[in-house]
């Protein structure tokens, strides 16, 4: 590493290694988190607002469990995800799938849960490499301004991933041909001075 020519090609090939993966891990990052993410937490809401329009049809599953039980699950099979529905003290009335494995507290842990208890909205994006999800929390008000309950949709990027999995690999492929020419070319001109 001591002669000219090899630092030549050191100085041509190093750059194209360090910048070319930098960028393509910065394009993906974005893709997935403003662009992914965006979406499915605006098809979530929009989940939530059309339960939240079934539900006002049918009030009744705010003080009844069973019918409660009943109501989500004929929704919630329809659904990707969780579905959960949530009394104004916090406490859980029903949850789609039932006793997800996840949820072995009363309330189920999320994040937006105050928020929404207080009568807001709450969208609340996690992205981690481990288990990336979205929750979006609606609080159901009544015709008197009253918080009567919330509906809470969870759903994890697995299924989004996968066909994000398409553009990653795309972008892999990329880089990995972008660096053989880089290299190749940096190793012609540092030859050729």
């Amino acid at each position: 590493m001591n002669s000219l020519r090899s630092r030549l090609i050191l100085s041509h090939i190093l750059p194209l290694l360090i910048v070319i993966p930098l960028a393509a891990i910065a394009l993906i990052y974005t893709i997935e988190t403003q662009v992914v993410l965006t979406e499915l937490s605006d098809r979530l809401t929009e989940r939530a607002n059309l339960i939240i329009e079934t539900v006002r049809e049918h009030p009744e599953i705010w003080s009844d469990s069973q019918a409660a039980a009943v109501f989500i699950s004929d929704i919630g099979s329809n659904l990707e995800g969780k579905l959960f529905l949530i009394r104004p003290d916090g406490s859980l009335i029903a949850a789609y799938p039932p006793n997800p494995p996840d949820l072995v507290q009363d309330p189920p842990t999320l994040e937006g849960l105050g928020t929404a208890l207080e009568g807001k909205q709450s969208v609340v994006l996690h992205y981690n490499l481990i288990n990336p999800s979205a929750e979006v929390l609606l609080p159901v008000i009544d015709a008197r301004q009253q918080l009567i309950g919330i509906v809470a949709v969870t759903q994890t990027l697995d299924s989004i991933f996968s066909r994000v999995g398409n553009v990653r690999t795309l972008i892999g492929i990329t880089l990995i041909v972008q660096l053989v020419i880089g290299v190749i070319i940096g190793i012609y001109l540092a030859r050729r001075l």
